[in-house]
């Protein structure tokens, strides 16, 4: 079999393999070094991808957004039936869907908020990503759970030779991105930070304003991102990865009015609104034999906004005050299990099974008010609901010249409030390419979304 290697940071390898039963090959590329001459030349008989799924090029995923701020998800938008929304709202459209139809996976896992600053840009730090595919008609069978889009996003591993470093420095924020090998050849690690700093410049200035004023005002919004991956490549036919990410955005206000009368009368406000993306996984992939790929996964995801204010009026004679808080979120774990299985040259078999559970707590309040010595404290908290999703797949895809069929079902099962809702989801799909700049796609998919709005 003749094979072409290509990767945006490495030089192109041809070579020739012979495939023998029961044996892995791992090939290693040579970085790109400083070339006398590049040389580009077309090749006869290159066609259309045969993909069901657009990739964008981790090269170029640095496409900067509003502010100079490089985005992953920007580059999304570029593509063909993919718009932004409204400025002032958070999300992509797919194909005319809303931005809570699209399912947003980290390495296969779903993050909910993938926003920050009012969709200013996305969460993912281009310097931590490895790839970037959106699916916009043919969902994979796994992933069939929304009706818009699937964008599967995966961090890089790690270089296992050598530490590398990038830093990255925009006008609204900026981030650094480190990677290297724990133990050569065998186990690695990947990890990105990235802030916004618009409060840091701004809070002095704040005070500058302020001062020689009865009446300060203190306005402060941030966000961050951490990703974290640790690679391990056992052996050559087993690899264990741990992903990991945290971040989020916050608003804080407070003002402070002091008011030169006779009983040194201060009145203080504190508000504060923020939400939160956790998210961990652990994955393992094994090559069992020569023609079949299993991966196992299981992973917690949360999401939670929070939002608080506090007024605060004293004086000689009195003081008196009131607080309260809000918050509601969720909580996404889920185990999956997946087989590839190449059963002859023409036909890949995939078959897996997933079990999520999903908890929701609605609403929690929380409210104080003093007088004096006197106090009260109410507290209001909804019961949390749980549901739970379960689904199996099986799909196949047949390749033949110049295109390829993939036919298949998934059948889900999602039980809420005593209440089971079972679906049946076919998919059908083929690819045909007619000639060099023409090709013939025909599907026929039924979707079903069980969670909605999640991102509001």
């Amino acid at each position: 079999v003749s094979i072409i290697i290509k990767h945006h940071e490495y030089q192109v390898l041809e070579t020739d393999l012979t495939p023998q039963k029961g044996k892995s090959t791992i090939v290693r590329l040579k970085p790109i070094s400083v070339l006398s001459a590049v040389e580009v030349e077309e090749r006869e008989g290159n066609r259309l991808s045969l993909r069901a799924f657009d990739e964008v090029n981790p090269a170029i995923l640095s496409t900067p957004s509003v502010g100079g701020e490089a985005d992953a998800l920007n580059s999304v938008k570029l593509l063909p039936g993919v718009q932004n929304i409204t400025f002032g709202t958070q999300g992509l459209q797919v194909r005319g869907g809303s931005p809570d139809q699209n399912g947003i996976m980290l390495d296969g896992i779903p993050v909910y908020k993938t926003f920050h600053l009012l969709g200013l840009f996305s969460i993912f730090n281009p310097s931590s990503i490895n790839s970037v595919r959106v699916y916009k008609d043919a969902f994979p069978s796994k992933f069939n759970n929304r009706l818009s889009s699937v964008m599967d996003i995966g961090l890089k591993n790690g270089n296992k030779q050598k530490l590398e470093t990038t830093a990255n420095i925009g006008v609204l924020s900026s981030g650094i991105f480190i990677n290297g090998p724990i133990v050569k050849n065998k186990l690695s690690f990947s990890a990105s930070a990235r802030r916004t700093y618009a409060d840091v410049i701004a809070l002095p200035l704040q005070d500058y304003q302020n001062r020689g004023m009865s009446k300060k005002v203190n306005t402060s919004l941030w966000s961050y991102d951490l990703f974290a991956k640790l690679h391990y490549q056992v052996n050559d036919k087993n690899q264990i990865n741990l992903s990991a990410y945290n971040g989020g955005d916050q608003l804080n206000i407070k003002t402070r009015l002091n008011l030169a009368d006779a009983l040194q009368t201060e009145e203080q406000t504190d508000a504060a609104l923020g939400w939160r993306n956790n998210l961990i996984g652990i994955g393992w992939n094994s090559t069992l034999g020569s023609r079949i790929f299993l991966r196992m996964q299981n992973s917690v995801s949360t999401y939670a906004v929070h939002f608080s204010d506090a007024y605060t009026l004293a004086n000689a004679e009195t003081n008196h005050g009131s607080s309260s808080s809000f918050s509601n979120g969720l909580q996404d774990i889920r185990s999956t299990l997946d087989v590839d299985i190449a059963w002859n040259k023409s036909n890949m078999l995939n078959v897996g099974v997933g079990n999520v559970f999903y908890s929701f707590s609605p609403f929690s309040r929380s409210f104080n008010s003093f007088l004096d010595e006197n106090s009260t404290d109410t507290a209001l908290k909804t019961n949390e609901i749980v549901t739970q999703e379960r689904f199996v797949y099986l799909e196949n895809k047949s390749y033949f010249e110049g295109g390829n069929v993939t036919y298949g079902a998934r059948i889900s099962s999602f039980r809420t409030g005593g209440v089971r809702y079972n679906r049946f989801q076919p998919k059908l799909l083929l690819i045909q390419n007619i000639n060099k700049k023409m090709q013939l796609r025909f599907g026929l998919l039924t979707s079903n979304q069980f969670l909605h709005l999640v991102p509001n």
